[in-house]
């Protein structure tokens, strides 16, 4: 695995959701929120930094954060490989993707 699996899975993950209507996100929001805050907590520790709070925009938006969050993620793995935190933020991408509709 490299950054770019995370990179490309993050894209494929945000192009979805940026295509979905809120109405056909909304069934599966709440399981998508707590994997986002997930995914923003290994950003976090991929960078060195503190959990902090994600603040989530409306549903709509959601394809930005998780392009934001995976790109941090693949920088991060990429300059300090760690195969760990890697495979974790590549199963929150993927269980997000065969959330959405």
């Amino acid at each position: 695995m490299t950054g770019r699996d995370v990179d490309r899975l993050g894209e494929v993950v945000a192009d979805r959701m940026r295509h979905l209507a809120p109405l056909r996100l909304s069934p599966v929001a709440a399981q998508v929120e707590v994997l986002l805050h997930r995914l923003a907590a290994l950003a976090c520790e991929a960078e060195g930094q503190p959990r902090h709070p994600l603040e989530l925009p409306e549903g709509r938006a959601w394809g930005d954060v998780v392009d934001v969050l995976a790109a941090d993620l693949a920088r991060s793995v990429t300059a300090r490989p760690d195969p760990d935190l890697e495979a974790s933020a590549v199963d929150v991408l993927t269980r997000i993707r065969r959330l959405l509709p």
